[in-house]
């Protein structure tokens, strides 16, 4: 069994490595966020391969999510303060921010993921035309003109689709997962 360690987080990482190496016989890997691209090129996934993901200040990039929702290992990642709901996009297993050596190893141990499905967030034409705008920086005066709907319009579909991300202010989707929101309002 290998366990994979995606952090920046040295400090982290050791801690896990130490005490994992106590209770499962397992082969330990640190992958910082900068060598992903190259890990998931290079590496066949088995399926007693566990990923444990902290992003804790380093955004995760959605493909990377994604490539490890369609695969048959498990997949720990721990809470970020955004309350990103990634367990209910890609059924991860998901650890509290601040997880003790207990929520490791019930993660490990318990919530066997059978059948991983990802469940992408229905957003409406509206919703994408208006999220887009807003990570481009366009006004609201000139999304209302644009779209030919009023401010108070524009702002229901901003709070619908932030919503459905699980997030209350537009200011937090630069802190969403590389690559989601073009991948939602583009798939």
């Amino acid at each position: 069994m290998n366990i994979y360690v995606f952090t920046q987080n040295i400090y982290l990482y050791t801690g896990i490595k130490h005490t994992l190496k106590k209770y499962l016989k397992a082969n330990i890997v640190h992958i910082t966020f900068n060598e992903v691209n190259d890990f998931v090129n290079q590496h066949y996934f088995l399926s007693d391969d566990i990923f444990i993901l902290s992003s804790e200040s380093v955004k995760l990039d959605f493909h990377l999510l994604l490539l490890l929702s369609k695969s048959s290992t498990k997949t720990i990642i721990s809470r970020d303060n955004l309350n990103f709901n990634y367990n209910a996009i890609f059924q991860f297993s998901e650890i509290p921010e601040n997880f003790c050596l207990r929520d490791l190893l019930q993660a490990i141990h318990l919530n066997p993921i059978i059948r991983k499905t990802t469940t992408m967030p229905k957003i409406t034409t509206r919703e994408k035309n208006v999220l887009i705008y807003t990570l481009n920086g366009i006004d609201i005066n000139i999304m209302s003109h644009l779209l030919k709907i009023s401010h108070k319009t524009i702002y229901q579909h901003q709070r619908n689709a932030l919503k459905k991300f699980g997030i209350r202010k537009p200011r937090d989707i630069i802190n969403l997962p590389t690559n989601f929101i073009d991948y939602i309002c583009h798939p």
